[in-house]
């Protein structure tokens, strides 16, 4: 977990999450607890396990951190992946407080882009990151991967068919076609070639 140095001295909290019959499955360190927690409910395939959750508080980040590490050594839960030797816990927690998360900040680290600051990627890669996870968890776009099905190039939504561009574009024409039609209907109806009204006689 890396975090901003502006951040570590922060208070954050320890989560253990168990099942129903109180088996641990996962232990976290956040600054954002109902986030992290939201998180889990929405992309871990193991959510419907979660059943009973418990929250300590620490003052900063680095006691958390080791904290955290201690719970997962020595508790053993189901679903973490991160196993550090308790040996080098303490040592861990201070490399990770003088370090920037993703890169310097400022650039995306999947296209070297320029991002918001505080921000994970850019707006295309955040869109490109959801996709992949929530494929991963087994969803499937309606209209199939993240090109354009115009130019090819990115879209905005998953579920969308066409990008930004393509579809601004697509709905002048579809505005010049209704205009083109109303201009037809309304030059017939003054030659008196149509009634005005259709449906009176």
């Amino acid at each position: 977990m890396a975090i901003w140095v502006d951040n570590a001295e922060l208070p954050h909290t320890v989560y253990r999450i168990f099942d129903k019959e109180k088996v641990l499955l996962y232990v976290g360190c956040t600054r954002s607890t109902f986030g992290r927690l939201g998180n889990h409910l929405c992309y871990q395939p193991w959510h419907r396990e979660i059943d009973i959750i418990s929250i300590n508080w620490f003052d900063n980040w680095a006691t958390a951190a080791k904290a955290e590490q201690e719970a997962i050594n020595a508790e053993h839960p189901r679903y973490n992946k991160l196993i550090i030797p308790p040996k080098n816990v303490g040592r861990y927690a201070g490399i990770q407080t003088t370090r920037m998360p993703r890169g310097d900040g400022l650039t995306c680290p999947r296209c070297d882009g320029p991002k918001a600051l505080g921000r994970a990627y850019c707006p295309p890669c955040t869109t490109a990151y959801s996709f992949e996870r929530k494929r991963a968890m087994g969803w499937t776009p309606a209209y199939g991967g993240m090109a354009c099905m115009k130019c090819g190039g990115p879209k905005v939504r998953a579920n969308a068919k066409y990008c930004h561009t393509c579809r601004v574009e697509i709905d002048k024409e579809q505005r010049k076609g209704i205009n083109k039609r109303y201009q037809i209907k309304k030059a017939l109806i003054a030659r008196g070639l149509i009634p005005k009204n259709p449906g009176t006689s």
